[in-house]
Formats: C-alpha cells, structure tokens, sequence
C-alpha cells in the first residue's frame, strides 16, 4: 500500500490495512476515507487524530514518529483477526 494513496479507489479498497502518519495541522482527509472503506489503519496518536478515531474502535493510535509503534500497530491488526473484524465492520458504522 506505501506509495499507492494517492491513487485512491480501487487501490486503497483493496488494502487490508493502512498507516496514517502525520504530524501536520488538521485531519489528513485519508483518515476519513479508510473509516470509511472500513481500513482497519495505525495513526498518530495526536489531538487531532484521536477525536475521530473514537478510542481505539476504528484504529490503533501510534506515538508519532516512533517507527516501532507503528509497525507494532500494523503487526498487531494484521495478526489478530477478531480485532481487525470488529474494527472493519465498526468503521463504515462511525
């Protein structure tokens, strides 16, 4: 998937999850759309990322910047099923 957002659909649908790395200003708008194509991602844990994220119930949340958090994130929803079931169905939902 690294390299093809910008490409939008049907490239991200086909992604099973996703990174939302930013440390930008704002709400990077690829949040919202992997909530909504139901994208189980990892996103840096800032303010203004956790606010749409409700929790942890459409994404696992990184320490920005720290590369192991966020492979731990994708390790972690790209192993455990359930989680990524609950967090795919849930997120269309949102």
């Amino acid at each position: 998937m690294v390299g093809l957002a910008a490409l939008g659909p049907p490239y991200n649908l086909a992604a099973r999850v996703a990174l939302v790395s930013y440390r930008g200003e704002g709400i990077p708008q690829r949040l919202f759309e992997y909530i909504g194509w139901g994208i189980p991602f990892v996103a840096s844990d800032l303010p203004s990322t956790a606010q749409f994220t409700e929790g942890e119930s459409v994404a696992l949340l990184a320490t920005e910047g720290d590369p192991r958090a966020y492979a731990e994130g994708l390790a972690r929803l790209l192993t455990d099923r359930e989680l990524w079931r609950e967090m795919s169905e849930r997120g269309p939902r949102v």
